[in-house]
């Protein structure tokens, strides 16, 4: 991927994953007390961030001393702060946010996400170090773009290339288009006018999303 450095204003790269699971299994939740919701309402989400916190912090902790035993960062160089179900941590070289909310379409569901951005130097994603940090936590990576595409351009240049056309899906409205992978690349892409997501749906480890999104955004000319 074309090096976003911070100073980049053509794009942000965000590296993202999800995972989710009954509201009940949740450290905090009091069986007898506690009853998990049938709707999503603001009261069941402030409910679920409450009770979520402590898989969130440690979640943040497991993530701070890989920061320091494997990227060798000291004290100083991590800034690591937690508020309502949410934490971040800063470091040298990305941020990394932290944030468990209530499933959106199953209400009796929470939603965990992981999300990494900030990047000082994409070089960072092609480590060893970062694919074990980070193996299991990313499936997802967030091109925003800062100047919108014309979409309309881009299928009427892709419908002309023989190898990329049979994998294309689109509304009649234009307003995304989505890539089906094909046998061998696992790489799901959806773009829309101001964002590309690049999503790992067939298995593989982190080191092949980055490789094959890098590989994509050269094929498809969108780095």
């Amino acid at each position: 991927m074309r090096g976003e450095d911070r100073a980049d204003k053509h794009f942000r790269v965000v590296l993202c994953g999800a995972s989710s699971g009954r509201i009940r299994r949740l450290k905090g939740f009091i069986k007898g007390s506690h009853h998990e919701p049938d709707t999503c309402f603001p009261a069941a989400e402030a409910f679920i961030r409450k009770i979520g916190r402590g898989e969130i912090e440690e979640l943040a902790e497991g993530f701070f001393q890989s920061f320091r035993h494997d990227f060798g960062w000291k004290r100083k160089e991590i800034a690591c702060t937690h508020e309502d179900a949410g934490s971040l941590l800063r470091t040298p070289d990305f941020e990394l946010s932290l944030s468990l909310d209530q499933d959106s379409k199953e209400p009796r569901l929470y939603q965990q996400q992981v999300e990494l951005s900030g990047f000082s130097s994409l070089e960072t994603l092609a480590t060893d170090t970062f694919s074990r940090c980070f193996h299991g936590h990313l499936d997802t990576v967030r091109i925003n773009f800062t100047e919108a595409l014309d979409l309309a351009a881009v299928i009427d240049e892709w419908e002309e290339k023989p190898e990329i056309e049979p994998l294309m899906e689109y509304p009649s409205d234009i307003s995304s288009v989505l890539l089906r992978p094909s046998d061998t690349r696992g790489i799901e892409l959806r773009l829309l006018s101001h964002e590309a997501e690049f999503r790992l749906i067939h298995g593989g480890d982190l080191r092949s999303l980055i490789v094959d999104t890098q590989a994509m955004l050269n094929e498809l000319e969108l780095g």
